[in-house]
């Protein structure tokens, strides 16, 4: 472990090998006339380890959990506005699984497997996430059935 002192009178050497300490940074918020078309909302990923490892770990319980809060979190920091909060689930064992949400016959969400790892894709374009209010009954029946999908896909 390596302490480094801070003195106000000496300069840092490192100065100009960190951006943040010899660069400034400007953000601008552009005016509504400079868009096309209304600013999308973003599309929060979930990807979560479903493997046995990880269920007989304790770390998919835990996973869950943490998706349930952060959602939660998520919809606080909106303003509990439901329209403005999109989100994805992508599972993963031996394959990866892409959750498609926007299932308008059940409340299951359909679920499509892509076992070439090697150039793995989404088959689900980004703009296809519904916000959560029309969605958040088969997010919850996602995240309650997570946990029967361990050795699912053991033929993988």
């Amino acid at each position: 472990r390596i302490t480094i002192r801070l003195y106000l009178s000496v300069p840092r050497r490192d100065k100009f090998d960190n951006n943040e300490l010899c660069k400034g940074k400007v953000d601008y918020v552009a005016p509504p006339e400079y868009f096309l078309r209304p600013a999308q909302p973003p599309v929060h990923y979930f990807v979560l380890d479903i493997s046995e490892d990880s269920y007989n770990s304790g770390l998919l319980q835990s996973s869950i959990q943490a998706v349930r809060e952060s959602l939660e979190m998520l919809l606080e920091a909106l303003g509990g506005d439901e329209n403005s909060l999109c989100v994805g689930f992508i599972t993963y064992d031996m394959a990866v699984h892409v959750y498609d949400l926007q299932n308008q016959n059940s409340t299951q969400p359909s679920e499509y497997v892509i076992t070439d790892l090697d150039e793995p894709f989404s088959p689900i374009p980004p703009n296809q996430f519904p916000p959560y209010s029309q969605s958040k009954g088969v997010i919850e029946e996602l995240l309650s059935n997570l946990l029967n999908y361990i050795g699912y896909n053991a033929e993988y």
